[in-house]
């Protein structure tokens, strides 16, 4: 069974209803941010891990300025980062260094999984943006500090969930893959430019095309 999940029942209400009844996909709303993610998905899989063979993260993010992603674009994870596990000046971060640090910090994205993501999206013409993705704690309010986390990891987008599942399916030897569309820029906070619903509604559909497709 594949797991998908999100942070908010909104990003994958649309799936439930699709695939309500189907056996071989389940659903876990992880609520926001990092440390709520990694408990609820690892309180899960402890309960019901034998029965998982994947997970499928979905969700809105935040686009970095300059990387060419816009707002709606959808973006593929290739590796996930901790981005607020760092030394934060003014005008820069900077990594700590530890070797034992660093590799609790760093998930790249690679598996049976991904792979049959990229080539469902290849097939189906489905345009998307792959890239690194930043997990912070704190949503960015100022396009100084996106820059700086985009200049720190060469990353296209950040979002408050992906690195603790991409943790937490490591450690249970799981594929993991990581959907987002994104509903606002990383720049001066401005929210009413952003576009939460239909994000969330986009994302939801593209990884419904997918799982069907996966399920055939």
């Amino acid at each position: 069974m594949l797991l998908v999940t999100a942070a908010t029942s909104r990003e994958i209400a649309l799936l439930q209803e699709q695939f309500a009844g189907t056996p071989e996909i389940g659903f876990l709303v992880t609520g926001i941010g990092l440390v709520d993610t990694a408990y609820s998905l690892t309180a899960f899989l402890a309960r019901q891990g034998q029965e998982i063979s994947g997970v499928v993260n979905l969700g809105v993010g935040g686009a970095f300025a300059g990387s060419g992603v816009q707002i709606l674009d959808l973006c593929l994870a290739s590796s996930e980062v901790i981005g607020d596990m760092a030394i934060c000046f003014e005008d820069r971060l900077a990594l700590l260094g530890s070797p034992e640090l660093v590799v609790h910090q760093f998930f790249p994205c690679q598996g049976e999984l991904l792979q049959q993501f990229q080539q469902w999206s290849l097939a189906a013409g489905q345009e998307i943006h792959a890239g690194p993705f930043v997990s912070v704690n704190c949503v960015s309010a100022t396009r100084k500090r996106g820059e700086m986390l985009a200049m720190t990891y060469a990353a296209i987008c950040e979002n408050m969930e992906g690195a603790a599942v991409a943790r937490v399916c490591q450690g249970y030897g799981l594929d993991w893959l990581e959907i987002r569309c994104m509903s606002n820029m990383v720049v001066d906070r401005d929210t009413s430019a952003w576009r939460l619903a239909e994000a969330a509604a986009k994302g939801a559909a593209v990884a419904g095309h997918f799982l069907t497709d996966y399920l055939r």
